[in-house]
């Protein structure tokens, strides 16, 4: 039952997930990419302390390797095997990134999670930015009116400089999910974002593979365009601040 869970299942996992740090490193690549499912099928057994405690366990699985320093994420030096397979937990973590916000509550996340997603969107490595630019949609949908949130994060990953990195946010899954998004008007009023669309768009059109052409839906990006430029006009002439 759920007393069972608690008292004997808890700190079993928990016991499990501290030695992944000591084990081998493909454990803890494994752990972090199973770590929202292991979340979410313990989550209604959890007291908060134990939530809190598998909540800060994988903030810092999203940071392993890396260091901040005056604003920057760096990777720590590290061996290259090593470097690659931390790279890979980050990656994982952004993969599971949103069923975390899930699990913490999307009311809770300015104050539990924002950091960690701002970390992810700014990795070092390619391959967990372009991850956490995949989910994107998934947690500006988790977020609804509180998207204003990650206006800076969004701003980030479709300015990366890896076209990988900015394509996943010109995708017609997450153009499809922001053009029915009620989104704050800070956001919509931004016009670096429209022309951040647009330029992604045609950078995305004129390179190969075709199918990264058929990841993108013209029409809609017009549609985002002309929303961000509509609404920053409309701003300026009601002199709001966007």
């Amino acid at each position: 039952d759920s007393d069972d869970r608690t008292r004997i299942i808890f700190p079993l996992v928990k016991a499990f997930c501290e030695k992944c740090f000591k084990a081998d490193d493909a454990v803890l690549a494994s752990l972090s990419y199973q770590y929202g499912k292991l979340c979410h099928g313990l989550s209604g057994s959890f007291t908060e302390e134990q939530r809190v405690w598998f909540l800060e366990f994988f903030k810092k699985l999203c940071i392993l390797g890396i260091h901040h320093e005056n604003g920057h994420c760096e990777n720590q030096a590290y061996p290259l095997e090593l470097e690659k397979k931390y790279e890979s937990v980050r990656k994982n973590c952004a993969y599971n990134f949103p069923a975390m916000v899930l699990f913490a509550d999307p009311k809770c996340f300015l104050s539990e999670l924002y950091s960690t997603f701002s970390s992810l969107c700014h990795d070092p490595e390619i391959s967990v930015r372009r991850t956490s630019a995949s989910g994107f949609h998934e947690v500006v949908q988790l977020l609804g009116p509180n998207v204003h949130y990650i206006h800076k994060e969004l701003i980030a990953l479709l300015q990366d400089d890896s076209l990988e990195v900015r394509c996943k946010n010109v995708s017609k899954e997450f153009i499809s999910h922001l053009c029915n998004t009620p989104i704050s008007s800070k956001w919509l009023g931004d016009c670096s974002i429209g022309a951040s669309f647009w330029n992604n768009t045609l950078s995305v059109r004129k390179v190969q593979p075709p199918d990264l052409k058929e990841l993108i839906d013209l029409s809609k990006v017009i549609d985002v365009v002309f929303i961000c430029c509509f609404m920053s006009e409309c701003f300026n002439v009601a002199g709001l601040d966007s």
